[in-house]
């Protein structure tokens, strides 16, 4: 258990890391550890191992040990822990990481299609509904995102802010006017909020994209390419296109989206 959580061949710094949060106990349990086991956030036991154990605990399936991580971070204490479980142990890096991005990239597609929604009804304000739509949704969407840097850094041991951070914050700013291009290229404008569902899965799937480039970064120590980007925007975008579609159902229900690019 204790060589999942840490990854094959931790560098000793990750070892010091982990030691100052890990606690590992072998059946049969005495007072003293027992008293340990009673203030521990969670307890992760292996099979077999939880007998006469009082309080709430994590099975560790051998056979599909990252399902075991995936359990504890869905429940509450799990998500409220998961940045510090993923800085100190290896093995919940990807699972939080995802977590992060799924949730940046959600609230990224509904503030832009809640932000669209003015468009819904003519109206003679439009050219200044949409100039501060535009500015409204590069500010937010590109200020999440670097949150999103933030958070992905963190969980993978980075040093993070604005200096550690600044060349990945660039690439994002940068890359926010190219997804802003790349939405009102899909739709531009449709009468009757037809553009709303193209518009959040463009920023849902942007952000995801960009999101998935962060953890590749933090993983394998390089960049994404070009192709490999394409690539993944292709695969985030058929997702996008569901979730954005549930959002605008929840939104605004009776707004068509008649306007949806399939890619």
């Amino acid at each position: 258990m204790r060589e999942f959580l840490l990854g094959p061949s931790p560098p000793q710094h990750g070892v010091a890391r982990a030691d100052q949060v890990l606690g590992a106990y072998i059946q049969p349990l005495g007072r003293a550890e027992r008293g340990a086991l009673e203030k521990a956030d969670f307890i992760l036991a292996a099979e077999g191992a939880a007998d006469g154990l009082e309080r709430d605990l994590f099975s560790f399936e051998s056979e599909r040990p990252e399902r075991s991580l995936a359990v504890i971070l869905t429940g509450r204490r799990g998500k409220e822990l998961r940045l510090s479980l993923a800085r100190h142990l290896p093995a919940f890096r990807t699972e939080a990481a995802r977590q992060i991005v799924r949730e940046v990239s959600r609230e990224n597609a509904i503030f832009v299609i809640a932000t669209a929604l003015g468009n819904v009804v003519p109206s003679v304000l439009q050219p200044l509904i949409g100039a501060a739509e535009a500015a409204g949704d590069i500010v937010f969407l590109t200020a999440n995102q670097i949150r999103m840097l933030f958070a992905i850094g963190a969980a993978y041991g980075a040093d993070v802010g604005y200096l550690a951070q600044w060349r990945e914050i660039s690439s994002i700013v940068g890359a926010a006017f190219g997804w802003r291009s790349l939405a009102r290229n899909l739709v531009s404008k449709l009468p009757f909020g037809a553009g709303l569902v193209p518009k959040g899965a463009v920023a849902y799937a942007g952000t995801a994209v960009m999101g998935e480039g962060l953890i590749f970064y933090y993983s394998t120590g390089r960049r994404m390419t070009r192709q490999e980007i394409r690539q993944a925007f292709r695969r985030a975008y058929s997702e996008a296109v569901a979730i954005a579609r549930s959002l605008v159902g929840k939104l605004r229900p009776e707004a068509p989206d008649d306007g949806l690019v399939q890619d």
